[in-house]
């Protein structure tokens, strides 16, 4: 098992240890292989400048080990242009599950979204961010996605409008 570390948004890092590590910072994080960001992180990975591996970062995950491939051993680098990557893979992960619990929370158990957040945020030890910050993306996101309907333009018939 080899591992590495990488800086990402504190939330997202806190999630990751929430979810994958059951809440244990002292144990890396493993992504199951089924997940899009376990892909993600295996095409990133380079072999490490000669220059030495920076290993700093709030967030040490197991680096993947495929039968067929790069070798783990060689290649255990996860190099300045893979952070951005991987924040937005982690940040999707993230705010799909945050929502649809949400939504899951208000329309089968009719629990308010507040308390949802709040939930959501215990449940895998979130500490980093405010529930208002949630809130507000939860906000914008539903605002996006739902489609509001336009009221139908009226028909200006001005022989309606003479009589």
């Amino acid at each position: 098992m080899i591992t590495t570390k990488v800086k990402i948004k504190q939330h997202l890092a806190e999630y990751c240890y929430g979810k994958f590590s059951g809440c244990d910072i002292s144990r890396p994080v493993t992504f199951p292989d089924k997940l899009n960001i376990y892909h993600v992180i295996w095409d990133l990975l380079e072999v490490c400048p000669r220059t030495g591996p920076v290993c700093d970062g709030n967030l040490e995950i197991v680096l993947p080990e495929r039968t067929i491939g790069k070798n783990p051993l060689t290649y255990n680098y996860l190099g300045e242009r893979a952070i951005p990557h991987i924040n937005k893979h982690l940040d999707i992960i993230f705010s799909t599950e945050l929502f649809y619990f949400m939504l899951d929370q208000k329309n089968h158990f009719n629990i308010p979204y507040n308390r949802s957040i709040f939930a959501f945020m215990r449940r895998y030890g979130i500490t980093s961010v405010q529930e208002d910050t949630l809130w507000k993306s939860f906000y914008r996101w539903k605002k996006r996605i739902v489609l509001r309907e336009k009221r139908p333009e009226m028909e200006k018939n001005f022989e309606d409008l003479a009589r």
